[in-house]
């Protein structure tokens, strides 16, 4: 690598601190979170101390029960007003040490329809479900869908888990979902990527569904 290379540029997917530390180790140097969507293309980026900072000289953003809404300063050929886009974050009334003026937020590291639903009516974060897979290399990619009602799917591409690791999985959703929750390991050849190329990890059928 060159060593004038001083930072990476990520955006588009997600970005995972799993993904971070491995972009971070093959490249040597520090990775810069931006968050854009495809509609209002620069919303907030990474500073040097990994604080997400919003572009307020670009967009309004602002945050209703963890949905984000945003407002583009830009666009004057196509008016983008207090816009959904679907993703979850909240703005954070605190200051950053970096000295840079633009305030700060958090993103969450799903959408509204990426939580799971469980029978007694909570709302479960997909990051339960995307530690339940931690160190198993094995797996090349993955996806949990759910569908009504109330039957959940992990499917998996690369090599079969072994028993015990399916076991513990399985285990571990019902403790969390409820026993009589229908759990499923399917493995596949390849899992599509969504219309915008991105790939979901985790898609709930009921979170749109009364």
């Amino acid at each position: 690598m060159p060593k004038t290379l001083i930072g990476v540029y990520s955006t588009a997917e997600m970005l995972s601190e799993a993904m971070r530390e491995t972009i971070e180790g093959a490249f040597g140097c520090k990775v810069f979170n931006q968050y854009g969507s495809r509609e209002i293309p620069n919303i907030a980026c990474d500073c040097r101390l990994g604080r997400m900072h919003v572009f307020t000289d670009l967009v309004w953003l602002e945050s209703r029960e963890g949905r984000l809404l945003v407002t583009s300063l830009t666009n004057r050929l196509m008016p983008m007003i207090r816009y959904e886009n679907g993703d979850c974050g909240e703005l954070l009334d605190e200051r950053c040490r970096c000295g840079l003026p633009f305030p700060l937020m958090a993103m969450s590291l799903c959408r509204h329809n990426d939580f799971i639903r469980t029978p007694d009516g909570r709302r479960l974060h997909p990051a339960f479900f995307n530690r339940l897979l931690y160190g198993l290399t094995a797996i090349e990619a993955y996806r949990f869908v759910q569908e009504p009602p109330f039957q959940l799917r992990l499917e998996l591409v690369g090599a079969p888990l072994d028993a015990i690791a399916a076991a513990r999985i399985a285990a571990a959703v019902k403790a969390e979902l409820g026993a009589n929750v229908d759990f499923a390991i399917k493995y596949v050849p390849a899992i599509a990527r969504s219309p915008s190329g991105k790939h979901r990890f985790i898609i709930s059928h009921l979170e749109d569904s009364p």
